[in-house]
């Protein structure tokens, strides 16, 4: 196995807003995600590195959730000098958010199960798929 030139140097959770919904009645079936993601990266113009942001949105379009909650994780990633421009823009694209978002299942499963509800625990998503003109993940 060899190391990857792409390095993440740095993550940090940047914001988080969790509200109940004391109206929510919970039914015997299981929740219907209403998961938005979305990707921002800024390149420093000089370093091979760049912070990207990946933000998540859940039940945001729904009044019948448990919760709304909106969670913003950053990373500051680098790579080799060298590395073509087409590796580098996959990995800001797909890898970074991916590993972003290894990040913010966790949490939302701790957070619902500190908030008294059954833990919820995220599905894995394809950044594959990413619709590239406005950083949204399907």
């Amino acid at each position: 196995m060899q190391k990857s030139v792409f390095q993440v140097i740095s993550q940090r959770l940047k914001k988080v807003d969790f509200k109940l919904n004391p109206e929510y009645v919970f039914k015997d079936e299981k929740v219907q995600f209403d998961i938005d993601l979305k990707t921002d990266t800024n390149r420093h113009a000089e370093k091979p590195m760049a912070e990207v942001s990946l933000t998540l949105s859940l039940f945001q379009k729904t009044n019948d959730a448990p919760f709304v909650c909106d969670v913003v994780y950053q990373g500051l990633f680098t790579w080799e000098k060298g590395t073509p421009a087409d590796h580098i823009e996959k990995y800001l694209s797909c890898n970074a958010p991916a590993l972003l978002y290894s990040y913010i299942r966790p949490l939302i499963t701790s957070l619902t199960t500190m908030s008294n509800l059954p833990p919820l625990t995220l599905p894995f998503m394809n950044f594959q798929s990413e619709d590239k003109k406005n950083g949204k993940h399907k």
